[in-house]
């Protein structure tokens, strides 16, 4: 490599590093926000606001607050037969869930958890088979109560983990010298050190 060449390299260098976060010195994330959003949708998830911290420290992550519809989120993860009293009530419209973030500082996965909400009330005749149907289905909803949560936050996380992944690669990449190099260029930065 002659004089010339290491020169221009170092110039080269020089300008990626000093313009090191120009691709993220907005909210670069809109887009996977969006994504997230409509992904979420399909499967019973509407999402009100996401968060994230990142990258590569201890607590890093990300996580999204909302509301589930569990008819939907039931039979798109195919669990309708494992809960069968949670779906006859999430059919009728008396059973959905809130995705809530605590009291942290910190924005990952863990930071969130679904509350299962039952607003149901049987309004049959007592001594009518469907009352007795409508008990021994609370019943049977009180047994499912906690694997149902577990199951709801498990899959939830996952999806926040998903999020976080995808806005980590994109930070990366984005902060890459490749894509540092090509706004430059585009942006016609290198020009002022010539």
């Amino acid at each position: 490599m002659n004089q010339l060449d290491t020169e221009s390299k170092q110039i080269k260098d020089e300008l990626i590093e000093k313009y090191r976060s120009i691709n993220v010195d907005y909210e670069w994330w809109d887009c996977i926000y969006a994504d997230l959003k409509i992904e979420m949708e399909t499967k019973g998830i509407s999402v009100s606001d996401m968060h994230f911290s990142g990258f590569y420290s201890q607590g890093d992550g990300a996580c999204f607050i909302g509301r589930i519809d569990m008819a939907q989120f039931l039979k798109v993860h195919q669990l309708e037969q494992k809960y069968m009293a949670a779906t006859f009530f999430a059919g009728q419209g008396e059973l959905w869930a809130n995705l809530d973030q605590g009291n942290s500082r910190y924005y990952h996965e863990q930071t969130v958890s679904a509350s299962l909400v039952v607003d149901s009330y049987n309004n049959y005749e007592e001594d009518s088979t469907r009352y007795q149907v409508y008990e021994t289905m609370q019943k049977v909803l009180d047994d499912e109560w906690k694997d149902l949560e577990d199951d709801v936050n498990n899959i939830c996380r996952g999806y926040m983990q998903d999020l976080y992944r995808k806005l980590r690669d994109e930070h990366e990449y984005l902060t890459s010298d490749e894509a540092v190099w090509e706004t430059i260029e585009a942006n016609e930065l290198h020009l002022e050190a010539a």
